[in-house]
């Protein structure tokens, strides 16, 4: 697991504590030696956010340590990223190779031992490929594929249906 984790989500408590949600700094941070000053701020804001939907608003110190309702609500957002990241490989490579192929992809990306170890952790990566992954693909379905396929597989599927001797 990730060492920085435990410093991410006290971040966020301690922006959700304080009310300001653009200072990330921790004061009194074990590693520092006054305050940890911390990284870009799009993790701290779906932590926060994710504390709020799990109850966990203002939570006092030690509160973390309670329960296992915040490891879920400090990792559950970096989960639905990585779901973005692999909607986003099923849209591109169903809509250009198959939806067999675009399964098969998303079952090799999701079981991949790196990108299923940072889709449950609560740090900065899996922020920034989820939306840039999804973005990447719909980038690639706007500016490559030209014809709409929909109605080229219905054709295709009629044609079958009328001349197959299994039908």
């Amino acid at each position: 697991w990730d060492p920085w984790e435990t410093h991410y989500g006290e971040v966020a408590r301690q922006m959700a504590t304080r009310g300001d949600y653009i200072s990330l700094w921790w004061p009194g941070s074990p590693i520092d030696p006054e305050v940890f000053w911390s990284k870009p701020v799009l993790s701290f804001w779906l932590i926060s956010l994710s504390l709020y939907v799990f109850g966990l608003g203002h939570p006092a110190p030690g509160t973390f340590a309670l329960s296992s309702r915040p490891e879920w609500a400090l990792r559950l957002p970096f989960c639905l990223m990585a779901l973005l990241a692999l909607v986003g490989v099923y849209l591109a490579v169903s809509r250009f190779v198959s939806r067999r192929a675009g399964l098969l992809s998303v079952l090799v990306l999701a079981t991949f031992p790196m990108f299923s170890l940072v889709a449950r952790q609560a740090m900065t990566d899996m922020a920034f490929i989820g939306p840039m992954t999804l973005a990447l693909a719909l980038c690639a379905l706007a500016l490559f594929d030209d014809q709409d396929r929909s109605e080229e597989r219905r054709v295709v599927k009629d044609v079958r249906s009328r001349w197959s001797p299994y039908h």
